[in-house]
């Protein structure tokens, strides 16, 4: 995956989308990622994001 423009990644853990949990990956700037989990918000590097399976991309041109 080559990251273009401004791209989140949403995450699904679970065995149907109806449960299980979810978690967002934003990126806020060309070389800053955050990890949204429930009320936590972490720091992540690009390569942990990229090894995600994604359940949703979200883009923006």
């Amino acid at each position: 995956m080559r990251v273009e423009d401004d791209l989140d990644v949403v995450k699904h853990s679970g065995f149907r989308p109806t449960s299980g949990h979810y978690v967002c990956y934003i990126r806020s700037s060309p070389n800053m990622w955050h990890k949204m989990n429930d009320s936590r918000v972490t720091c992540v590097e690009e390569e942990a994001v990229l090894s995600q399976e994604a359940y949703i991309l979200l883009y923006a041109k």
